[in-house]
């Protein structure tokens, strides 16, 4: 997917409150989130394991270096993500990294807190 440069540039400025309103009203428009994987999903170690998520392909594949380096933006459905990766998330006791840079760590969320705000931006779309 061609994304225009400037495009990337002015969201991953933007804060992370402000991304994680532009992550949520993304993926409520295309029903797909992105992480990154190989082998595995990607994680980060915080207090908890935390999994990124991005809002589009280009964002995740910015993000594949250094820790993540070789893994390759996936698309997962937003229906089979609220449905099965958020139980799974809980159970395994893991949080949400929501749309982390190359220069900014994103917002931690739980999986509930997630969900409950995907739940609320996807009702505005019908």
């Amino acid at each position: 997917m061609n994304v225009h440069p400037n495009k990337i540039q002015n969201v991953i400025f933007l804060t992370k409150e402000a991304r994680y309103d532009y992550f949520l009203r993304k993926i409520a428009d295309s029903m797909c989130l992105w992480g990154l994987f190989k082998e595995g999903w990607a994680t980060s170690k915080g207090s908890s394991i935390l999994i990124p998520f991005w809002p589009e392909e280009c964002f995740a594949n910015i993000c594949a270096t250094d820790e993540w380096g070789g893994l390759s933006a996936e698309c997962i459905d937003t229906e089979k993500f609220l449905n099965a990766w958020i139980p799974g998330m809980e159970r395994d006791k893991r949080k949400c990294l929501i749309f982390p840079t190359p220069t900014d760590d994103g917002l931690i969320k739980s999986p509930q807190a997630l969900k409950l705000d995907l739940i609320n931006e996807i009702s505005q779309y019908k």
